[in-house]
C-alpha cells in the first residue's frame, strides 16, 4: 500500500484525481488495452479503445522523448479496471488548521490517494503517449524486440507526468460493471472527438 499526493476534484458527475507518477511506474501500473489477456474476446462495443498505430510510436513519439531535452505532453486520463476502490484522504482528515478557514478550505481535496499494490489503471486517454513511454523507456517494441532505431533511455524512468484518475467505484454485480463500462465508453468518446 503506498500514499500519493493528488488532488480530488469532480467535474459533471465524475469524481476524479490528479496526480503524478514516475514514468518507469506508469507503464506499469497502467495497462494498454490490447495487452489485455481478453482483449480478442471483446466485442466492437466493448473495445472502445482505438488500434494501436505502433509505427507512429516507434518512428515519432517514442524517438521525440528519447532525443528531445524539452519533451512534454498532456495528462494520461485512467480509471481503475480491476475492481479496486481508490480511497481519498484529505489533508483535513490529517490535520486540524483549528480556525483557519483558508488553510481548512484549500486542503479539503488536496491529500493523498491510498493506492492498494494491486492497483491497475487502464487508459482512456493517451494511450499512444504511455505505449512510447514504455519503447523509450525499455528500449523493446510491441512484440518484445529491440528497438533499432534508437537507443532506451533509463533516466526517462524518472521523469514525472500527470496523471488523471477516474473514480469509477467498486462494481460489484453485473449491471454496476456494464454502468462502469458505458461511462469509461462515453467519457473516451467526448475526449477523442
Amino acid at each position: 500500500m503506498r500514499l500519493i499526493p493528488a488532488n480530488r476534484a469532480k467535474f459533471g458527475s465524475h469524481q476524479y484525481f490528479v496526480t503524478v507518477m514516475k514514468a518507469g511506474e506508469a507503464i506499469n501500473g497502467i495497462k494498454i488495452p490490447k495487452e489485455d489477456d481478453d482483449w480478442d474476446n471483446l466485442t466492437i462495443e466493448e473495445k472502445y479503445q482505438r488500434e494501436i498505430n505502433y509505427n507512429r510510436v516507434k518512428k515519432h513519439i517514442a524517438p521525440y522523448l528519447i532525443k528531445n531535452e524539452d519533451r512534454f505532453f498532456g495528462s494520461l486520463i485512467c480509471y481503475p479496471y480491476n475492481e479496486t476502490d481508490i480511497k481519498f484522504q484529505s489533508f483535513n482528515d490529517i490535520h486540524d488548521f483549528g480556525n483557519d478557514v483558508f488553510y481548512k478550505t484549500a486542503s479539503e481535496d488536496a491529500g493523498f490517494i491510498i493506492w492498494d499494490d494491486g492497483l491497475l489503471l487502464r487508459p482512456l486517454d493517451g494511450q499512444h503517449r504511455l505505449c512510447a513511454l514504455k519503447f523509450a523507456i525499455l528500449g523493446k517494441d510491441e512484440r518484445n524486440r529491440d528497438i533499432q532505431d534508437f537507443a532506451k533511455n533509463d533516466d526517462l524512468a524518472n521523469e514525472q507526468i500527470a496523471v488523471i484518475i477516474i473514480d469509477t467505484g467498486v462494481a460489484e454485480t453485473p449491471d454496476e460493471k456494464n454502468q462502469v463500462t458505458a461511462s469509461c465508453r462515453a467519457i473516451f468518446n467526448k475526449i477523442n472527438r
